[in-house]
């Protein structure tokens, strides 16, 4: 049987949902207070899932975008839907720096021309620098990568526009890893 936790996520309460799962915990983190080791699968580029099982967002009541991280988080895998994770990642990405930036009414540098999604992701870094919700280091980390991968050049990009690159589980793991904190302040705060 299924329910849903605060975080509107489904729980299996069913004792065969550990073998479902077992491929999307791979690695172990511990806890300083109890002196225990718990599960987990953040750092592990080679889980099956796009997005961690420990990863929680509130969305606000953004159906779309909360509908998409439930399917990348619990529904879609590597392993089935590799090309669907990819497009769906640069999907989830471009309407979380759209939303925020509607919401925060942030305003482009260049007002001359509609920002491309690297853009997007330079004003949402920018403000969630100035509010300090993000560090600078995070900042320059973010804004490195997504310079890389989201650029017309960029690999989130030639997911969606170019039939010769394929999806890889490792790279799309990394690349979730490594927005996941602009993700997890735009959708915090």
């Amino acid at each position: 049987s299924e329910t849903k936790n605060d975080t509107g996520d489904k729980e299996n309460n069913n004792d065969n949902s550990k073998s479902n799962n077992s491929s999307r915990h791979n690695d172990y983190e511990h806890n300083e207070d109890s002196g225990k080791r718990k599960r987990t699968n953040k750092d592990n580029t080679a889980r099956n899932s796009l997005i961690p099982i420990s990863t929680k967002f509130s969305f606000r009541g953004n159906k779309k975008c909360s509908a998409i991280f439930q399917e990348l988080k619990n529904k879609m895998t590597h392993d089935v839907h590799p090309y669907s994770i990819a497009v769906m990642l640069r999907v989830f990405i471009d309407l979380s720096v759209s939303e925020f930036i509607e919401e925060k009414q942030i305003k482009p540098k260049d007002q001359t021309r509609n920002p491309g999604l690297y853009d997007k992701v330079e004003m949402c870094s920018a403000y969630l620098k100035e509010k300090k919700l993000l560090s600078q280091t995070q900042i320059s980390a973010i804004n490195a990568f997504a310079k890389d991968k989201l650029k017309a050049s960029g690999t989130l990009q030639q997911y969606v526009h170019n039939q010769h690159l394929l999806p890889s589980k490792d790279i799309l793991n990394r690349e979730w890893d490594n927005f996941e904190p602009l993700l997890k302040a735009i959708w915090s705060e």
